[in-house]
């Protein structure tokens, strides 16, 4: 009976570090399903925005972790960029690969997620902001998706150095 094989990875390494070695485990991911990789490193980028606001929201881990400025970004919510995406620093891919690593993040931390409805800031009529292109449906709900920590007493959202693995 086949067993899954497990492997350490420092998503912290190399010139590049966890923008690196977590796509190359997403890849090796797809071509081996029986292999599980538990990341460590440095959560630095979640954490705080937990410690401060108890919600993650993708647009904030952007931020944090440098592709996208929050001059862009207010440029975005008040309507003087059609979407968001063509203001992020980064490829497609790799803006799925975010949206995928935040999602495993909320999953470890049992965070609950919430839909957010980003509306155009400034005077004029309140509309709805696209986050891509396409305004492909899936990809939107995932731009839109926040993540709560249990316990805060929201419903509704308006808007260190870990040795702990993460397992993918």
């Amino acid at each position: 009976m086949p067993h899954k094989v497990r492997i350490a990875l420092d998503a912290m390494g190399g010139d590049h570090g966890a923008s690196v070695v977590v796509p190359g485990a997403e890849v090796a991911l797809d071509r081996h399903p029986d292999v599980e990789f538990v990341l460590f490193g440095d959560r630095t980028v979640v954490e705080p925005l937990l410690a401060s606001r108890k919600v993650v929201a993708p647009v904030d881990v952007l931020i944090g972790i440098g592709l996208l400025t929050p001059a862009k970004l207010e440029d975005w919510r008040f309507g003087r960029v059609p979407y968001l995406e063509k203001v992020i620093d980064g490829n497609l891919a790799k803006l799925s690969r975010v949206l995928r690593i935040l999602r495993f993040h909320a999953h470890d931390l049992n965070l609950r997620p919430s839909t957010t409805a980003y509306m155009r800031w400034g005077k004029g009529p309140k509309q709805r902001l696209r986050f891509t292109k396409t305004a492909d449906r899936k990809l939107e709900e995932a731009y839109s998706l926040h993540f709560i920590r249990p316990g805060n007493g929201r419903d509704e959202v308006e808007e260190g150095d870990d040795d702990e693995g993460i397992s993918l």
